[in-house]
């Protein structure tokens, strides 16, 4: 078996590297050369619609000589390189958040009604997607959602993989999910509750320039209004943790992750921790294997193997790299992990390496 795992694709807006023609190429191609893949699993911020509409997010724009790509062009030329056959799997991100929020609501409401109020975590199982129809007609009735996570089983190892937003405190009005760990701190409920509050502010605020514009013009004092709003936009849109390597503080904010969210839908026969977590959120690609993590319940001598799948808006300390992928395929009782990614080359076209495998 084998599943590709990508994130932060952000269709809709211009800082994606996706609407380089010849970044797509790349990434579709790198899909179409590890054919057969079971299933290829949307790791959130698919569309952006923090920053861009949702028309722009899905059938792209072209205006003033920049052309913004949307999702369904992406899906029509994986189509038109053979990719049909995988499953799709989206788990939303905070970007692409209302995907997940808007029919959440009416599950909410529905268990109300019903009197079934002890879930206070909504957790979908893959169930349809209705916005599987942005794909074209031979993709349809291939597409699932999930939320806010993921299992998958290789042989005997297991792989949690999830968004990341719940590991950055941006995301979840100032609070930290370490928090969740300490003996009176926040229940895990409360922390999900307050992820919702501030996309639903989020929403409320609108990140487009036109919207930020009017609200300066209504106090009649852009320029320090603007300054305000544009720190919010840096500090809500961006997160604390983008471009951020896997250091020490966001480690432990993945284990708490693990420890306090990850039971949550885990298979029965699963014992202790995942074996692997893989996440994005922060646009920066990388591995680190923790032997002994101490703030994960993670039973005698079993470690954890980290992985940031990147995504496809990058910074400029190393501006080689256009994007990322994870490739897990089996191996024997477990697996193989693989993060691949598109870079330029000196001549300024564009190739694909194995940054980083690891076995499990």
């Amino acid at each position: 078996m084998k599943i590709i795992v990508l994130s932060d694709l952000h269709f809709g807006v211009p800082e994606t590297s996706l609407n380089d023609r010849e970044v797509r190429r790349a990434v579709i191609e790198a899909i179409r050369s590890l054919l057969p893949v079971k299933r290829i699993i949307l790791l959130g911020d698919i569309f952006d619609l923090n920053l861009a509409r949702l028309g722009d997010s899905i059938d792209g724009r072209s205006s003033g000589g920049a052309k913004v790509v949307g999702f369904r062009q992406f899906l029509k030329e994986c189509l038109s390189q053979g990719i049909k056959d995988p499953q799709w799997i989206y788990i939303p991100g905070n970007h692409d958040y209302d995907t997940f929020d808007v029919p959440a609501r009416l599950d909410g409401m529905n268990r109300r009604f019903s009197k079934k109020t002890d879930e206070k975590i909504m957790y979908w199982a893959p169930r349809s997607w209705e916005g599987g129809n942005i794909a074209p007609q031979e993709l349809r009735g291939n597409f699932q959602i999930q939320y806010p996570h993921r299992w998958e089983k290789f042989g005997s190892k297991y792989i949690l993989l999830t968004h990341g937003h719940y590991l950055d405190p941006s995301q979840t009005m100032g609070k930290k999910i370490g928090e969740l760990d300490k003996q009176g701190g926040i229940p895990v409920d409360k922390l999900f509750t307050m992820c919702a509050q501030y996309q639903s502010l989020t929403r409320a605020i609108s990140y487009q320039g036109e919207t930020i514009r009017f609200f300066g013009s209504l106090y009649g004092a852009w320029t320090s209004v603007s300054s305000i709003v544009e720190e919010i936009v840096k500090y809500g849109t961006m997160g604390l943790w983008r471009h951020k390597a896997l250091g020490t503080e966001l480690q432990n904010a993945a284990l708490s992750y693990v420890r306090n969210f990850g039971p949550i839908g885990k298979p029965q026969e699963a014992a202790g921790m995942p074996d692997a977590m893989i996440f994005g959120h922060t646009h920066r690609e990388g591995m680190v294997f923790l032997a002994k993590p101490e703030t994960a319940s993670t039973g005698p001598g079993k470690g954890i193997l980290l992985v940031n799948d990147g995504g496809f808006i990058h910074d400029g300390s190393n501006s080689e790299i256009t994007g990322s992928l994870v490739e897990v395929e089996s191996a024997g009782s477990g697996c193989s992990i693989r993060l691949h990614v598109i870079e330029r080359t000196s001549s300024g076209g564009i190739s694909r390496r194995i940054k980083e495998e690891r076995s499990l």
